[in-house]
């Protein structure tokens, strides 16, 4: 067995034996759901960068950077908008209301009926996207390990049920903080290696600039994306990030609203700065290496050829860290959704913590069969659903939950409406643009904006037909006048000078980070506009 493997068997054993440490944690099924609102400022922060930093972000994006150029990476660098919004925008109500998952909402706000309806398209979203991506990576990392492609998709589920059985969100969250020191060592120590070794920033900005300038183009040099996909791509990490549940529900584990609040900023710091110094490197390997097939395994080769075995296999286990993150937070909300949002409010009794826990861990157990049948199958129509999964939750659940929020008479009408309507309606403008190529979106944008807009024509005119029922209004005079940092005043309300204490600390934080983002980033945009 070489370094490089037994590096990575030595990584994934330590987040095992993680997940398994933590259950000791697990007393009452709101330690399973929210670690009992316990999480500090370094875990609310590893989540969220964890969250951030999937698969896509090693593999497929990478890829796509590796042969198109470094500008078309920009279409994600919108997506830590998304990241904040989905924290202090949605996160924050979700937690000032005291839900647990996100379809608790939809229950508070509109009764049983969208809930139901919410939750069903929550859990194919999620089940979808998080298959294609275990599926994708199953296939990269089965070369490296040695392993068959079936006993890399079992191994990765076995390690995400126990994550998910025993530990609940305390395994989540504690072992996404443990995998960003290996997305530390990818981003941040072997990318730039990688731009050293090609000959620094003058390689990737004048030689390749000057073997094909498209390299340096909105659209990229293969690609040649007309700007209206551009700007489309940017909208929809938008969208999508900030209804997406496996960002604004971590939000919901947290102490308060100042871990919030610093969690999000140093996600962003930290995001940002990562992903850029990671695609200038994957980039600048052109130079050294400009055939790497598939380009998705630009990393792979990285961590093989430019430094050290030890470093090596980390970076390599970093990419089966960006899996288990980006897998184990779906995997968890989707069994969520099946035990919680499904399952225990049809039943007509109250339900002991004892049953709670108990039946949250069977849906962690249905979730994993599912998973294991179609990732050892590998149907089409998995792949088809992975590639829209996403997209459904910026035009299902987004314009619900921003009404739900601001808008009183939103009734029920037009909010199943709108969540069904607009999935509908992205599905189909997916298939025949996409899929069957029947005719292209004008100026290329992404039917992502076209369904978002109809699903708030829906979510209106259903509302203006069928007006909302005035126990629905009060409701939300009810839920309004709750402040959203109530929660946090209360916890504080004997420690005046802690909470001092604490603004002035986030405060500063938002400061200093500003300046570093500032002083980085200009560094950056001065050299290569000087040498492009």
């Amino acid at each position: 067995m070489s370094t490089i493997q037994v590096i990575f068997w030595i990584f994934l054993l330590l987040y095992i034996g993680a997940g398994i440490y933590v259950s000791k944690y697990i007393k009452k099924s709101k330690d399973f759901y929210v670690m009992s609102n316990r999480g500090t400022t370094l875990l609310i922060t590893g989540t969220l960068l964890a969250s951030y930093m999937s698969a896509s972000t090693f593999l497929g994006i990478a890829g796509i950077t590796y042969t198109n150029g470094p500008p078309i990476f920009l279409i994600v660098f919108t997506s830590w908008l998304g990241m904040c919004m989905a924290a202090l925008y949605t996160g924050r109500r979700l937690r000032s209301l005291g839900c647990e998952t996100m379809p608790d909402f939809l229950e508070m706000r509109f009764g049983g009926s969208v809930r139901i309806v919410g939750t069903i398209i929550m859990i194919v979203g999620l089940v979808g996207y998080g298959l294609v991506q275990l599926m994708g990576a199953g296939l990269v990392l089965s070369a490296i390990t040695g392993l068959s492609y079936e006993a890399m998709i079992i191994t990765f589920i076995v390690v995400l049920l126990i994550f998910g059985l025993l530990g609940g969100m305390w395994a989540v969250i504690v072992t996404d903080t443990m995998m960003c020191v290996t997305f530390v060592i990818a981003t941040l120590i072997i990318a730039p290696v990688g731009i050293a070794k090609s000959g620094g920033l003058q390689v990737i900005t004048e030689t390749l600039y000057n073997e094909n300038p498209l390299y340096w183009s909105a659209g990229g040099a293969v690609l040649q994306a007309p700007i209206g996909w551009t700007i489309g791509q940017m909208v929809l990490w938008v969208l999508f990030m900030t209804a997406a549940p496996w960002l604004a529900t971590r939000t919901l584990s947290a102490k308060n609203d100042f871990v919030v609040m610093k969690a999000t900023i140093w996600s962003i710091l930290l995001s940002t700065v990562m992903v850029t110094v990671f695609y200038l490197g994957v980039f600048a390997v052109r130079a050294l290496n400009p055939s790497i097939t598939p380009p998705d395994q630009v990393l792979v080769w990285m961590s093989q050829n430019l430094v050290n075995p030890i470093l090596g296999g980390i970076g390599i286990a970093g990419i089966m860290a960006a899996i288990l993150s980006t897998s184990s937070t779906i995997f968890i909300y989707a069994g969520f959704a099946l035990s919680k949002d499904l399952y225990e409010r049809s039943i007509k009794r109250t339900l002991s913590d004892k049953e709670k826990l108990s039946n949250a861990r069977i849906g962690q157990i249905i979730i994993a069969v599912i998973m294991l049948v179609f990732g050892l199958t590998q149907p089409v129509s998995i792949y088809w659903i992975g590639a829209w999964a996403g997209a459904l939750f910026a035009v299902s659940w987004l314009p619900v939950l921003v009404a739900g929020f601001h808008w009183k008479n939103v009734s029920k009408t037009g909010v199943i409406s709108s969540m069904i309507g607009g999935a509908t309606s992205y599905i189909l403008l997916y298939q025949l643009t996409n899929s069957w190529a029947l005719f292209q979106m004008p100026l290329g944008i992404d039917p992502v904006i076209v369904s978002v807009m109809f699903s708030f024509f829906l979510l209106y005119v259903g509302s203006k037909l069928r007006r909302a029922d005035e126990f629905y209004q009060k409701k939300f005079a009810s839920i309004n006048s709750i402040p959203l940092n109530q929660d946090t005043l209360d916890q504080f309300s004997s420690q005046r000078f802690e909470l001092v204490k604490q603004y002035k600390s986030t405060k500063r934080l938002a400061i200093a980070s500003s300046i570093v983002a500032v002083i980085f980033f200009g560094y950056l945009i001065i050299q290569i506009a000087l040498k492009v």
